[in-house]
């Protein structure tokens, strides 16, 4: 099996399309998330878990306390599940475990 070496800017790329992931729950898998590299395709699986963050804002301005809610969901953890790379024929190439770990770091960078 013929390995790939992820350049900076796929590993940048990957890193700031997990940070923009949007939850709407507790927990979203992500599945198959596609990047290039060359004529090479790099699939990333990864976990999101959130914490609901509850704001409420009271506008005291009108007469009948109109509340608005301005919840949302907090991304607090990331799990990088997987990294899988075929090249134009189609043939798996391996990732190296260094290449894995330069994701995670630039997640905890960005």
């Amino acid at each position: 099996m013929k390995a790939i070496k992820l350049s900076p800017k796929t590993i940048k790329a990957i890193a700031e399309f997990i940070n923009a992931t949007e939850v709407h729950s507790s927990f979203t898998n992500v599945k198959e998330a596609e990047f290039e590299q060359g004529k090479n395709i790099i699939y990333v699986d990864y976990n999101v878990t959130a914490d609901y963050i509850e704001d409420l804002n009271v506008h005291n301005e009108f007469a009948y306390n109109n509340i608005e809610d301005l919840s949302y969901w907090c991304p607090c953890d990331v799990e990088l599940l997987s990294v899988t790379a075929y090249n134009e024929d189609g043939d798996e190439m391996k990732v190296s475990e260094k290449d894995f770990w330069a994701i995670h770091q630039a997640l905890a960078v960005a």
